[in-house]
């Protein structure tokens, strides 16, 4: 097992090595081949204007440029022209042996003059031939180096992805571990650093998966000792009621029954919202059949639709897969189903409707009731918050069960006032599961 700070640190020091290298040698290739013709040429021409003779310069292959050769000048000691390379260019004299510029008929130049006893001796080279060839030199050499950056990135981008590929490798594990996972994480092949922090996140998880299970059999429990007492004193209440003298407490028992029936729903309601709020269930399955689940749903509901003389029906119906539990589609659904009918006062409607939106079905579920402030739409969501629609008896857990149910299947909710009639309208959308 090796430190990352050491791989990291050893691969740039390597490639930051191998590129250093390899544009040195490039530019000692590049540069040191460009100046021998130039300099090849300035030899050829001292030699051929060396001494006080002028001797006709022999053909030469390739031949000379104009702009590359060298100006000799020869005087005697009194300043008396000898000859010159150059019958069209003239240096004035100078008093003294050393280097200065000098502009002849607009033209630049750098020269020496070397003075003797007997002798003037005078040397010069354009300067824009000598600034051409800095210029291309400097260029040639700065041209391998500009290359090699890019390389060098792509090369450093190839290291970097391998070194970081345990990493990777971690991220995807978690990216679709379930939240209860039992199997820790694997340390092979990570990075000294980040061992520490996966052996803290399998702590964690072991952690979680005990608090998990805890949560799982407190509902187990809980579904059992509190629905059993419930429904005891629902058949004891029913037993009251027929014993002889009832009638004269008839009002008290049915306040009684109702406050059973309330706490068996709220009971009901607890559970149902702590199924939605669990991890998701791996294990089940991850398609729905929209048609057969709306029916049966619809079946469950009708009876508390006919006894409040509501109107229950299905305006639309398609036959689609969805991406999504049936279990959370179910609970969703019957909240909201459910929720519709409470509130609408007798006599009203509840329409449900579903119809193919792109990729994705949308189920609508529009009463006819009081519907929701503006204001409300997004509290009504909230754990025991009723906004206005207080008149059911609910206790405001519905729509709470409704969004923990969505969110662990990846539904989406709305909610929107209606007009024309007025009430409120309720769409859940889920994706089309793949075609099998």
């Amino acid at each position: 097992m090796r430190s990352l700070r050491a791989r990291v640190a050893t691969a740039l020091f390597i490639l930051l090595t191998a590129v250093g290298v390899a544009a040195v040698v490039a530019a000692y290739f590049v540069v040191e081949s460009e100046p021998d013709e130039l300099l090849d040429d300035q030899l050829r021409q001292i030699a051929m204007n060396v001494g006080d003779e002028a001797r006709p310069l022999p053909p030469m292959n390739p031949p000379i440029d104009r702009d590359d050769e060298i100006l000799v000048v020869i005087r005697d000691s009194a300043g008396a022209l000898i000859r010159r390379s150059d019958a069209d260019v003239d240096l004035p004299p100078v008093a003294e042996t050393g280097f200065s510029d000098v502009v002849v008929g607009k033209v630049a130049w750098r020269a020496y003059a070397l003075r003797t006893s007997d002798r003037l001796i005078q040397i010069a080279q354009r300067q824009e031939t000598r600034d051409e060839l800095a210029a291309e030199i400097a260029f040639q050499t700065v041209l391998p180096i500009a290359l090699l950056i890019p390389l060098s990135w792509l090369v450093l981008g190839v290291l970097i992805t391998r070194l970081f590929r345990p990493l990777d490798h971690l991220t995807e594990e978690l990216r679709e571990a379930h939240a209860e996972r039992n199997a820790p994480l694997s340390t092979e092949g990570l990075p000294s650093e980040v061992v520490p922090l996966v052996e803290e996140v399998n702590g964690l998880l072991a952690r979680q998966n005990e608090l998990l299970e805890l949560r799982k059999r407190f509902v187990s429990d809980a579904a059992h000792q509190l629905r059993t007492p419930l429904t005891a004193l629902q058949l004891q209440v029913g037993n009251l009621s027929r014993a002889p003298g009832a009638h004269a407490v008839a009002s008290e028992i049915a306040e009684i029954r109702q406050g059973i029936l309330r706490m068996a729903r709220l009971t009901s309601q607890l559970l149902d919202l702590a199924r939605a709020e669990a991890p998701d269930d791996p294990d089940a399955a991850p398609a729905t059949d929209l048609a057969p689940a709306l029916r049966q749903i619809i079946e469950t509901v009708l009876p508390l639709a006919n006894e409040r003389e509501i109107d229950l029906g299905v305006t639309s119906e398609i036959a689609a897969r969805l991406r999504c539990r049936e279990q959370d589609l179910t609970a969703a659904l019957t909240n909201v189903i459910d929720n519709a009918v409470r509130y609408t006062p007798s006599g009203g409607r509840v329409d449900v409707a579903s119809e193919v939106v792109g990729d994705a079905v949308e189920v609508t579920v529009r009463d006819t009731g009081p519907g929701v402030a503006t204001a409300e739409l997004e509290r009504v969501f909230e754990r025991f918050v009723r906004a206005g629609r207080a008149t059911s008896g609910g206790a405001g857990l519905g729509l709470a069960i409704v969004r923990a149910a969505a969110a662990r299947s990846g539904m989406e909710v709305r909610l929107e006032n209606a007009e024309n009639p007025t009430g409120l309208s309720v769409t859940i959308r889920a994706s089309l599961a793949p075609a099998s």
